[in-house]
């Protein structure tokens, strides 16, 4: 859990705050493109009961691939190179993308100056 400037790499196992400020884009159903892993809300304000009530069957089906949050909340995702990466999700995609931001920050730097 070290840090390198102001950015602390790892935080639970999942990206930063600052990352999550940064990038991040609150959806109500999201598939991460790198794993596979769908992630849906319950909150009925963004998804009908019928609807919910069938993601609850595919996760009680597959409980390692649909997971539907317990808080009414929406999913943090954010896009890289064009697909979806969700927040937190068990595979670690965000972790490893925000390293490797941080990993290559000088170069980015540079480029954007």
């Amino acid at each position: 859990m070290g840090t390198t400037g102001e950015i602390t790499l790892i935080i639970n196992g999942n990206a930063t705050e600052k990352f999550i400020s940064i990038f991040s884009e609150k959806v109500p159903y999201a598939e991460c493109y790198f794993c596979g892993k769908v992630y849906i809300t319950s909150n009925i304000n963004y998804i009908t009961n019928e609807e919910l009530d069938n993601y609850r069957k595919l996760g009680a089906e597959s409980p390692n691939k649909y997971f539907v949050t317990q808080d009414y909340s929406l999913i943090d995702t954010f896009k890289f190179l064009d697909e979806i990466a969700v927040i937190g999700c068990k595979c670690g995609a965000d972790v490893n993308i925000e390293k490797w931001v941080n990993d290559h920050k000088d170069k980015l730097q540079a480029y954007i100056a």
